[in-house]
């Protein structure tokens, strides 16, 4: 990779770290029944590649641990999530968004192109976004609700899982919910996982599609593969 594009890349993780954080503050200070800790990974992705969309993981994550979860270092662990929300976003950059346009059949609206056609680019991308929203909400369930049972396993003393769910955005819808399905009967693992996805659904989808306004609101400089 050229010297160049290494600046741009870490210049597009940062920003996309900047941008995880305002929402994870946001959603801790107005108590939000969402993360909105990886939209900026998204958006970092769609511009910059899986690269950069590791940067903006890498550097969330270890500004989460002292910005707002106060030094409760088990949380770096939820940087692998935010690493394969970047590998999942890749991917149907990859398969679909980058293809050449006469292999995809989803691609950026053309100013060129008749209204006919716009209209239908456009469905076509929000079906990808709602496809992409629907793949992370079951990644990110399985491998935070896997992170979350390894916590309980061998971190039990943590003050993470001693009650202060505060410190984390969302954590006390995520709290409320894990009690609900522990009392119902699930077990451990079934727990983390099932407590997690009521809130990934909405989160996922918000920052997918703000990830992408964010990505299309860019000067035209995208990368192409």
């Amino acid at each position: 990779m050229p010297r160049l594009n290494l600046i741009v890349c870490a210049l597009t993780g940062v920003c996309g770290a900047v941008l995880n954080i305002l929402g994870s503050l946001c959603a801790k200070y107005f108590e939000l029944p969402l993360f909105l800790d990886t939209y900026g990974t998204i958006a970092a992705t769609l511009y910059g590649g899986f690269a950069a969309g590791c940067v903006a993981a890498a550097l969330t994550n270890s500004a989460i641990v002292f910005i707002i979860a106060n030094g409760e270092t088990v949380y770096i662990l939820y940087m692998l999530c935010n690493i394969l929300t970047a590998y999942i976003t890749e991917w149907f950059c990859r398969k679909i968004l980058y293809r050449p346009v006469h292999e995809r059949a989803v691609f950026p609206v053309n100013k060129q192109a008749s209204t006919v056609r716009r209209f239908h680019a456009a469905i076509e991308v929000c079906i990808v976004l709602f496809l992409l929203s629907f793949a992370l909400v079951i990644a990110m369930s399985v491998l935070g609700g896997l992170i979350a049972f390894f916590i309980d396993l061998f971190f039990k003393d943590n003050q993470y899982h001693n009650g202060n769910w505060k410190n984390i955005p969302g954590g006390w819808v995520l709290y409320g919910l894990v009690l609900s399905f522990s009392r119902h009967g699930a077990g451990s693992l079934a727990t983390q996982i099932l407590a997690r996805l009521p809130i990934n659904i909405p989160d996922r989808l918000i920052s997918v599609f703000s990830a992408y306004l964010i990505f299309r609101l860019i000067p035209d400089n995208r990368r192409k593969t």
